[in-house]
């Protein structure tokens, strides 16, 4: 499923989830200025992931969900290893469950990780609020206001930006920042990192600038990258995963039992991957860059001058 669909698909789960019975299909059409067929695909792969949505049945055809069945299982369902799945089994079989409702419910339970990978970070009302915002702020290219934002380097802060890039995957945005004092005035924020958005009059002023950069799995965005190699044991996988959920489309098993294989583009400067690795080094074995050890060695120097 391509990101822009997924997108699409959790937008509409969270708008009918918090709005009940206010919407039918084609005001859901409209709003989503899309066709009755996507509408209709985007309804059934909610519903195939266990998400019950019920329709009126008479006019004017309004949809809602029902919270108390499989919604509520997104809230507390964690990825499924196989020594999950293996756990699970035995556990069920042992109860006189049939082989056939076994492989059913592990399928269910996978079916809706899947799902909720994609939206974990956006899944309360008031982010929502601010991804309707910045989308109604880029598609009027007008200015936001990103209110309170809470950087690493600075005190809290109003920001204003022109936003053209919104990635609800990753949690975040890429914008152009007229009044930082930075000579890059490009910027990646967190969308969490901010209480609000709000929308301006102030129509774009820097389009011609406005350059979208390559992100990677640590939602660092830079076009400058370099490609690694990394072998996981299962507490560094599923450090990554939980962390990073973007990163399960990067790991494979390994040939050996309980390792896996992680490859991905990542920024020449490893910010993201040097904490993973620092944080988990007796787990991941680095089969390359060579530079990637040359830097780790690196910092750890310096944090030994640090402490002398």
């Amino acid at each position: 499923m391509k990101p822009q669909a997924q997108e699409r698909i959790i937008r509409l789960l969270l708008r009918i989830l918090y709005n009940p019975n206010t919407f039918n299909k084609q005001q859901l059409i409209d709003f989503y200025e899309t066709s009755e067929s996507t509408i209709k695909r985007d309804i059934q792969s909610l519903r195939a992931a266990g998400i019950e949505i019920i329709q009126e049945k008479r006019q004017p055809y309004r949809y809602t969900i029902n919270p108390g069945k499989s919604f509520s299982e997104l809230k507390y369902l964690q990825p499924l290893s196989d020594e999950d799945k293996g756990r699970i089994s035995r556990a069920l079989h042992d109860t006189g469950t049939s082989t056939k409702k076994v492989n059913y419910i592990i399928q269910k339970l996978e079916s809706l990780y899947d799902f909720k990978k994609l939206g974990l970070s956006i899944l309360s009302q008031s982010e929502l609020d601010k991804i309707d915002t910045l989308k109604a702020a880029k598609q009027q290219k007008t200015q936001a206001i990103l209110v309170n934002y809470r950087s690493n380097t600075s005190a809290m802060r109003n920001r204003t930006v022109e936003v053209f890039d919104i990635d609800v995957s990753l949690n975040t945005i890429q914008c152009y920042e007229p009044d930082t004092p930075k000579a890059d005035k490009l910027q990646h924020f967190r969308i969490a990192r901010f209480d609000r958005a709000m929308l301006t009059d102030t129509p774009w002023q820097f389009e011609p600038l406005h350059k979208p950069k390559k992100t990677d799995i640590f939602r660092i965005a830079n076009d400058d990258q370099v490609s690694v190699h990394l072998k996981l044991k299962s507490q560094a996988y599923n450090y990554l995963v939980e962390h990073y959920p973007m990163a399960r489309g990067k790991i494979r098993p390994a040939s050996q039992e309980g390792i896996w294989d992680f490859e991905a583009e990542i920024n020449r400067k490893l910010y993201g991957l040097t904490n993973f690795i620092l944080a988990n080094s007796d787990k991941v074995e680095i089969v390359y860059p060579i530079e990637l050890q040359e830097h780790l060695r690196t910092v750890m120097q310096n944090f030994i001058d640090r402490m002398e």
